[in-house]
């Protein structure tokens, strides 16, 4: 984002405009054809930008807050191909309709969807409700699932649950970066815990650079090599029933710290499916070696 400083001024100036619509300022921002402003400047840094400038006035969309809406079934219809200007606008009028209705300010409301994503099963999915009736439901539980304090803590747990933002923060520098992008909307990544809202999340979800590809990467994190290939298995019938075009090809990856001979035999007779073992390196390196930090 901050490659262009530049450009990234000129956007910034244009976002907290108030003389002009904010569908209009984030149509030039992000034009519905053609190359954004500003790379990865996208609705969920725009949207926390207009939360903080106009804090009654603009409420926060991200992954997590679509996801929530659609949980709880207030995410509106859109027209085909519509801008994300046009967008916004009827997401934020139904936001700032479910705020009022709890009531709360958008700052609670931004953080009441992780709140849903906690409590709300994976893959239930609601028919459309008013605000109203949805507002009720994010006040009625002030508990939070704890994290179990029992849980495995050796070093290859402990990986293994830090691999998915490893690899979303580090993913052009991984192999799968080279011809995989992963999933954007709007310019926010979404091909990470991605929402079928049916089958469950898709742990990544990537799209061939050149080719009418997919690729569906499960993580298997302790399940049995079956249960991890069952699971790679509906998430990638889901994406080609309901993301690809006809003929597009859906691939499949499982990434895990070790392969055993069940889950090598388990990959071997499906089609586009393997599966790739990660390592990672520890190095100590002498201090004096080190470049100086900056104060």
């Amino acid at each position: 984002m901050t490659a262009d400083m530049a450009a990234l001024r000129r956007a910034l100036t244009i976002l907290v405009d108030e003389s002009r619509s904010v569908r209009h300022r984030l149509d030039q921002l992000r034009p519905p054809a053609g190359e954004p402003m500003v790379k990865f400047l996208g609705r969920a840094v725009i949207s926390a930008i207009l939360l903080v400038r106009q804090p009654e006035k603009y409420a926060v969309l991200n992954n997590v807050a679509k996801n929530g809406m659609k949980t709880l079934g207030v995410w509106p219809a859109f027209p085909p191909r519509a801008s994300l200007g046009a967008k916004y606008d009827l997401i934020n009028a139904v936001l700032l309709k479910l705020a009022d209705a709890i009531p709360t300010d958008l700052w609670t409301l931004d953080m009441l969807w992780w709140r849903v994503r906690l409590h709300v099963p994976s893959g239930s999915g609601a028919p459309a409700r008013s605000a109203e009736s949805v507002g009720t439901d994010l006040t009625a539980s002030e508990t939070v699932t704890p994290m179990d304090a029992s849980a495995p803590s050796d070093a290859a747990f402990a990986l293994e649950a830090h691999l998915q933002e490893f690899l979303v923060e580090n993913w052009a520098q991984t192999d799968l970066g080279i011809d995989w992008d992963l999933l954007e909307e709007d310019g926010e990544i979404v091909g990470s815990y991605y929402e079928t809202h049916e089958v469950g999340q898709i742990d990544l979800l990537a799209r061939h650079k050149k080719g009418n590809r997919w690729l569906v990467v499960e993580l298997k994190r302790g399940q049995s090599s079956d249960a991890t290939v069952g699971q790679l298995l509906r998430y990638r019938s889901w994406v080609r029933e309901n993301i690809a075009n006809p003929g597009d090809v859906v691939e499949g990856i499982i990434i895990c710290s070790d392969a055993d001979l069940k889950l090598k035999y388990a990959v071997k007779g499906l089609e586009n499916v393997r599966c790739m073992a990660f390592k990672v390196s520890f190095v100590l390196t002498p201090a004096e070696q080190l470049p100086p930090k900056a104060h």
